[in-house]
C-alpha cells in the first residue's frame, strides 16, 4: 500500500482549526492592541502574533487568565459556539465545571500536539491509512463522483480521528481558502448533515452538482445562510434549498518536502 509523505506535526487537530480568527476577534472586541492584549495575560506582543497567525495556542495557563481575569467562555474560545463571555448568572460551580472540563479537553490535545517524542516513533498499527476518495474544490464547485477508485492513501494517527468509518479524505484543489487551507491540502471532513451544529465551521457542500470547500456562516434571525471563502477574492455563495451539506473539516493534513 502506498502513503503519502506526510509530516505529523503538520496534521492540526479540529477543535484548534479556527482558535486563531476567535482569539483575534476577542482581542478586537475588547479594543486592545497585540501588545496591550498581551500585557494582560503576561505574553509578548510576539506571542499574540503567533497566536493569531494559528503557528501556536495558548497554554493552559493563558486560558485560566482568559477565564479568570476577562470572563471569557472557554467553551465559545475552544469550539466558537455560545456566547464570547461567560452569563454573569453562571454559578461559581457551573463555571468552574465547564472550565474543568475545558481545561481536561486542551491538556489532552496540547499534550498529543506537543509530545513530539511520541509523534516522531509512532508505530505502524498507531495508524489509519485512509483512502483519498477524490478532490474538493476551492473555489467554483467541481464535480465529485463517488465511485472514483481511491487513488492512494494517507496514514492517520488513531489517536486523534476515532471514527474514520464517517470520514472521508479528499484534496483541496484551488485557493479560494487560502491562507488557512492551501491547494493540494488534505481535508478529512467528517459526513453531517446537522446545518445547525455545522455553523462556522468549514463545511463541503454540494452545489450546483459540485462539490465545494468554504466556511458555513447562518443567520437565523437574519434569515441568511451562506457558504464563505477566506480568500477575499472569491465570492460568498448564498446556500438555497438546492445546495447539500456532506460533512465538516475535522483534520487538514499538509505536504511534507522530505
Amino acid at each position: 500500500m502506498s502513503s503519502e509523505k506526510l509530516s505529523i506535526v503538520d496534521i492540526f487537530y479540529k477543535e484548534f482549526t479556527m482558535l486563531n480568527e476567535r482569539i483575534k476577534h476577542l482581542r478586537k472586541s475588547l479594543n486592545l492592541t497585540q501588545e496591550a492584549f498581551g500585557a494582560k495575560l503576561e505574553v509578548t506582543q510576539a506571542t499574540v502574533v503567533e497566536w493569531e497567525r494559528g503557528r501556536t495556542s495558548p497554554s493552559i495557563q493563558v486560558f485560566n487568565k482568559l477565564a479568570e481575569n476577562l470572563n471569557i467562555n472557554l467553551h465559545w474560545l475552544m469550539t466558537g459556539v455560545g456566547s464570547m463571555y461567560m452569563p454573569f448568572m453562571a454559578t461559581d460551580s457551573q463555571q468552574r465545571e465547564l472550565r474543568h472540563k475545558v481545561f481536561n479537553f486542551i491538556r489532552s490535545e496540547l499534550t498529543l500536539l506537543e509530545n513530539s517524542e511520541s509523534l516522531v516513533t509512532p508505530k505502524e498499527t498507531d495508524y489509519w491509512y485512509l483512502p483519498i476518495s477524490g478532490e474538493i474544490a476551492a473555489g467554483d464547485p467541481i464535480p465529485f463522483n463517488e465511485d472514483i477508485e481511491p487513488i492512494n492513501h494517507v496514514p492517520i494517527l488513531k489517536k486523534i480521528l476515532n471514527t474514520p468509518a464517517e470520514c472521508d479524505v479528499l484534496r483541496v484543489n484551488g485557493n479560494s481558502m487560502e491562507p488557512k487551507i492551501e491547494h493540494s491540502d488534505l481535508v478529512v471532513i467528517k459526513r453531517s448533515n446537522d446545518w445547525a451544529g455545522c455553523n462556522y465551521k468549514v463545511v463541503a457542500a454540494r452545489v450546483d452538482g459540485g462539490i465545494t470547500l468554504k466556511k458555513l456562516q447562518m443567520d437565523p434571525e437574519k434569515r441568511t445562510a451562506y457558504l464563505i471563502p477566506f480568500n477575499p477574492a472569491y465570492p460568498f455563495i448564498p446556500i438555497d434549498e438546492d445546495v447539500e451539506l456532506c460533512g465538516y473539516l475535522i483534520l487538514l493534513v499538509r505536504h511534507c518536502s522530505v
